[in-house]
């Protein structure tokens, strides 16, 4: 297997997803990404309806393009949600569910066809956000 094949590590926990661990979506299944064991979907890629070997390099190489949550040169503080990333990175996001009323800070993102949505409560089902804004997640712990 090539480098350009290989799954980095999840931007949200670090670790690396199982190589055959992906989703499908947009109904039609016409959409599809990686997806880490914690609950993070990777960006989406065309699938054009064909089966996982077909599209895994694409949705490899979307996975592998999604930069570290807090880069050098990224914005800090709050954001306004306009200005977000849209590529399917975790984020610090300041915003209310669908199913409630008042906001909170969760970690969500943006997957096309979707909208914003997060997992924290429910990570095998995730449930649709409305952000008002974001912020870049802190890097990971050293030790």
């Amino acid at each position: 297997m090539s480098s350009a094949e290989r799954l980095g590590p999840c931007p949200w926990c670090g670790e690396v997803p199982n190589e055959d661990s992906y989703a499908l979506r947009d109904g039609g299944y016409k959409y599809g990404g990686v997806v880490c064991g914690c609950g993070v979907q990777g960006p989406d890629v065309r699938t054009d309806y064909r089966e996982w070997p077909a599209w895994k390099p694409a949705a490899i190489a979307a996975w592998n393009e999604r930069r570290a949550p807090a880069e050098a040169g990224a914005p800090s503080g709050w954001q306004p949600i306009e200005t977000a990333p849209r590529d399917g990175r975790p984020l610090l996001l300041f915003a209310r569910s669908l199913r409630a009323q008042s906001p909170i800070r969760l970690v969500g993102w943006w997957i096309y066809g979707r909208g914003w949505i997060e997992a924290a409560f429910a990570p095998n089902h995730p449930t649709g956000v409305e952000p008002t804004h974001w912020m870049p997640l802190p890097e990971f712990p050293k030790d």
